[in-house]
């Protein structure tokens, strides 16, 4: 029934023209944040990434590795890196960091998302 009414909503959204490219958008972001957890977990790790400045660091997720259309250099493995900003994730940063730049962290998407909504006041 679920995938009948989305053929549905997709049908009606692809008449607007100008609604049609936003609906993607949106239907895309949908799949991501509901998928099941283990995809989700073994996709996106909560990482450090120097910024703004040299010995500050912000939490941020890796998102994947570059590709030779997507890295800004040969030299060294570059990986997409999204910084969100506090209080509001659904902003942020994406940026193109090389792998030696990246610190990797334990740290789970919930505790991740705590600490960015809270602006660092909730901590586990």
């Amino acid at each position: 029934m679920g995938n009948a009414l989305e053929k549905v909503i997709d049908k009606i959204f692809s008449f607007f023209p100008g609604v049609k490219g936003l609906y993607g958008l949106l239907k895309q972001v949908f799949n991501l944040v509901f998928r099941r957890k283990e995809e989700k977990e073994r996709e996106f790790k909560v990482v450090f990434v120097e910024y703004p400045h040299r010995e500050e660091w912000a939490l941020a997720f890796l998102t994947g590795k570059c590709n030779e259309n997507t890295s800004p250099s040969d030299d060294k493995d570059y990986y997409t890196v999204f910084m969100p900003t506090t209080p509001n994730p659904t902003t942020g940063f994406l940026m193109f960091v090389p792998e030696n730049k990246i610190i990797r962290t334990d740290l789970t998407m919930n505790d991740a998302i705590k600490l960015i909504f809270t602006g660092g006041i909730i901590k586990q």
